[in-house]
């Protein structure tokens, strides 16, 4: 990966350096037990568990990829030794935050940076169950990791996540420089629903399946489907988007390379005839978030507001499931233990 550094006699330099290992990214997946072990959507049941987490790990590979490689950051093309371009699914692990946002970058956009962490920071300075619990303006929360993690929101609960506390928040550098979180931040945008919608998980192992209006919008299963929910506006429903077309070409080089030994099976086996594989068809807009992951309860609770008003507590019974920010998110570890804890405190 191009990593940021100097040379010994304090000289800046910018240079491909051995960021990350197969065994970060094992050790990230090993804490993520679902991946790559789903219970696979009705339409998907036939396949044997081994070719679809060849599809699965596909697909994720191909977002990164695409996030970390040369089109999407502006960089020169990659070759070989003998001066041949490397083919683009090789391409990736370049950078590992958004270059825009960095300073020592020949592609680093003031302007375009400034807006994006405004909106964020905007955002959760507006809720005050943030600003109860962190300072929303002591660091910049731009993209980084595999996953591009982003937003002072999505910094607190992957910090809660991984470890139970605000470090992430305080240094979100960390997701830039220390390999299994920066491979974690993949996996946390790839495995938990977000803001009213699916999961890229989810989605390629068919456990969304699409709704009538969302079927009226273009989309349908599959890796399209992918690139929609995490880029939908701003490069689907275009024909020649480069970054759209380089992930879709990514994604099919990764499935052509992954089948059995004995050929009892290839990840190409569990793409359906339907399923796009790009989102050009997919109409210009963002994934809709009113459908079927509306709400979504993520998060454990002693008491919630009822439809009266009223607040109803559950102090003597435990803890509830509830879809509004609490302080125990069911994708942390020991959090149900937690607010079970504080009920019986209570």
């Amino acid at each position: 990966m191009q990593v940021d550094g100097t040379d010994a006699d304090g000289t800046p330099c910018t240079e491909c350096v051995g960021f990350s290992s197969f065994w970060d990214f094992l050790t990230a997946v090993a804490k993520v037990p679902a991946f790559c072990n789903a219970n696979n959507g009705p339409a998907y049941a036939r396949f044997g568990q081994v070719a679809m987490c060849a599809k699965e790990f596909a697909s994720l590979v191909a977002v990164y990829v695409t996030q970390t490689g040369p089109i999407h950051n502006d960089l020169p093309e990659l070759v070989d030794a003998d001066g041949n371009p490397i083919a683009d699914y090789l391409s990736g692990g370049q950078t590992t935050e958004e270059n825009r946002c960095v300073s020592t970058h020949d592609n680093y956009d003031e302007t375009w940076c400034d807006e994006l962490k405004n909106h964020y920071n905007n955002y959760a300075q507006a809720d005050s169950f943030y600003t109860d619990r962190i300072d929303v303006n002591t660091e910049d929360y731009y993209p980084r990791g595999a996953g591009y993690v982003m937003g002072i929101e999505h910094y607190y609960w992957m910090s809660q996540i991984l470890y139970g506390d605000n470090t992430l928040v305080d240094d979100p550098s960390i997701l830039a420089t220390d390999p299994v979180a920066f491979w974690l931040a993949g996996l946390k945008t790839w495995m938990i629903p977000q803001e009213g919608r699916p999961a890229p998980h989810n989605i390629i192992t068919g456990q969304w399946e699409p709704t009538e209006d969302e079927l009226d919008i273009g989309l349908s299963d599959g890796m399209g489907a992918v690139s929609a929910l995490l880029y939908g506006a701003s490069q689907c429903g275009i024909s020649k988007h480069p970054v759209a077309n380089s992930r879709k070409s990514i994604y099919e080089g990764l499935i052509a390379l992954l089948n059995a030994d004995d050929g009892s099976w290839t990840a190409a086996d569990t793409i359906y005839s339907w399923e796009d594989n790009g989102c050009e068809t997919v109409k210009r807009m963002a994934f809709p978030n009113d459908q079927d992951y509306a709400v979504l309860p993520q998060f454990a609770a002693i008491s919630y507001l009822g439809d009266d008003g009223f607040t109803v507590n559950y102090a003597n019974d435990g803890c509830y499931v509830v879809d509004h920010e609490t302080d125990y998110i069911i994708w942390q570890k020991d959090a149900w233990k937690k607010c079970s804890v504080a009920a019986v405190e209570a």
